[in-house]
């Protein structure tokens, strides 16, 4: 998970001109379940905010960031990130597009 950190943090500073690439969000996203995975769930939800700043629909980069949160204990965040987590894993499955990525929930 280390690795992951320390290369998708090089790759970002590195390439800032790739910002608006729409592949982009991936980098994040890997990212973000890398830090939450390794424990820092400071460093999740500040990734939390680059992904739903390019997709502020992705209740998906909200679930992990809302794991993080109880993690940290932190009620305030709980509390924002619960209903956009479940609008949008309502609104997911009554489009019949609620498909979980293999990487969604990532485990501690």
């Amino acid at each position: 998970m280390k690795l992951v950190i320390v290369f998708a943090a090089l790759f970002l500073a590195a390439l800032p001109g790739l910002a608006q690439h729409e592949a982009i969000g991936w980098v994040w996203t890997q990212l973000q379940h890398s830090y939450f995975k390794a424990g820092d769930f400071d460093q999740s939800l500040a990734t939390d905010e680059k992904l739903l700043g390019a997709d502020a629909k992705d209740w998906q980069a909200a679930l992990v960031s809302l794991q993080a949160a109880v993690g940290k204990k932190d009620l305030a965040s709980v509390l924002k990130l619960a209903p956009m987590v479940a609008e949008g894993a309502q609104k997911a499955s009554q489009s019949g597009k609620c498909q979980r990525r293999a990487s969604a929930r990532p485990e501690l």
